[in-house]
């Protein structure tokens, strides 16, 4: 599913801004640096100054699993069922206006989403798991199943997941298919650059395999995030060993 989302444009020329100025210093831009510094200072800068007075939005689309929407109105689907079964199977409007009335009331009040467990994608159709969820998974279940998963590299195959399932680590009442829904998300925070394993090439080859992973892992929002995570790593400080060399000289730019 598909949501639409505005988002806020100054905020995201800033965040673009935060990016090129760290990447600007790394010693492999250093011959474009005039080139870096006229860019920023004739068009960002520019740019930040508009939206400073007034903001404009563009539009994002948000995936959410279908799962996550559907199910919950499927439940409340199957209950107003059997409601007006059990009306008809009466026979009469006065025979079981209480009855009736009880179980309407019990639909007024849908259960929130759980949200304790991260979002993951849809498990492929045709596993024959049934999606019967309990509780969420425990932290310490998590971790367990986050441990292995990095002590494999994330070349997690499908018995992998009914192994650590069936491991006392791992509650009874848990579903496989929270067990594989987790792995999915760790493989999201690989793609993210957020979760990083030892060996990224040999695991790079082995979602190859794997459709959805390796559409995701190559998208360009899944890129960015990645771009974005690396900007925040902490760079050499290449002014500091070579004190006569010269780098881009940036215009600071309060924060909202």
């Amino acid at each position: 599913m598909i949501v639409k989302v505005d988002c806020s444009m100054k905020d995201h020329l800033e965040s673009f801004f935060e990016f090129v100025k760290a990447r600007a210093q790394d010693a492999v831009h250093k011959p474009n640096a005039d080139v870096i510094a006229d860019f920023v200072d004739k068009f960002l800068v520019v740019e930040m100054k508009r939206l400073s007075s007034k903001d404009e939005t563009y539009t994002e689309d948000i995936e959410f699993p279908e799962d996550l929407v559907l199910e919950p109105l499927k439940e409340a689907k199957k209950k107003m069922d059997d409601i007006f079964e059990d009306f008809l199977k009466k026979g009469s409007v006065t025979s079981a206006p209480t009855d009736l009335d009880k179980k309407l009331k019990a639909l007024e009040r849908p259960a929130p989403l759980d949200t304790s467990t991260p979002a993951v994608a849809r498990p492929r159709n045709g596993n024959g798991h049934k999606k019967e969820k309990i509780r969420s998974l425990l932290d310490a279940e998590k971790d367990f199943i986050r441990t292995n998963f990095s002590a494999l590299n994330g070349q997690i195959k499908d018995d992998v997941c009914v192994e650590m399932k069936q491991n006392v680590a791992i509650g009874a009442e848990v579903g496989i298919f929270q067990v594989t829904g987790f792995v999915t998300y760790l493989h999201g925070r690989v793609a993210a650059g957020e979760l990083i394993l030892n060996d990224l090439p040999a695991y790079l080859e082995f979602i190859k395999g794997h459709r959805d992973l390796w559409a995701r892992y190559n998208s360009p929002k899944y890129a960015a995030m990645r771009s974005n995570v690396a900007s925040r790593v902490p760079q050499p400080n290449v002014a500091a060993a070579t004190p006569s060399s010269t780098g881009p000289k940036f215009t600071s730019f309060p924060k909202r």
